[in-house]
């Protein structure tokens, strides 16, 4: 992805050179981008969650589409792409975490025929401590503490 430009809004943070995985499917994880004259302007980050008691399923964890992008049908396209891919191997369902505020979001998934239900969501830190982060590569420590006082 050498000098691939990417518009704001797109992602969370700053894109790294080739990506944090080179930009590209790593076995049970799916990264598609979609462009527009050479931009980046929406991202898809998705995982097969392999399970022993059930089918496996695709889960959508990350959708962003640059707000110069909305209403282009660029989600809709990436979540195409991601259902082929879903479909191409054998996967029994597709899904998405979604914020209850999120219309956008909302009416996306609602329009491609996914079916919203209630859920409670919980996170914790893993990282308590600069110390222990030191050994860990990639970890931002900003976030983790934000957690962390969110969880006291």
């Amino acid at each position: 992805m050498s000098g691939t430009r990417v518009a704001g809004e797109v992602v969370d943070c700053p894109v790294e050179e080739g990506g944090r995985d080179g930009g590209v499917s790593i076995q049970d994880r799916i990264q598609l981008v979609g462009g527009r004259e050479g931009v980046v302007v929406g991202q898809l980050l998705a995982a097969v969650h392999r399970h022993v008691d059930k089918a496996s399923e695709l889960y959508i964890d990350d959708l962003g589409v640059a707000a110069s992008a909305h209403r282009q049908g660029i989600a809709t396209r990436l979540m195409g792409k991601a259902r082929g891919i879903a479909q191409a191997q054998g996967l029994a369902e597709i899904w998405a975490a979604v914020e209850p505020d999120n219309a956008r979001a909302i009416a996306l998934y609602t329009a491609l025929g996914m079916q919203g239900r209630p859920a409670l969501v919980f996170e914790g830190c893993l990282v308590y401590s600069s110390d222990a982060a030191d050994d860990l590569p990639g970890v931002d420590l900003g976030r983790r503490r934000s957690m962390q006082a969110r969880n006291t």
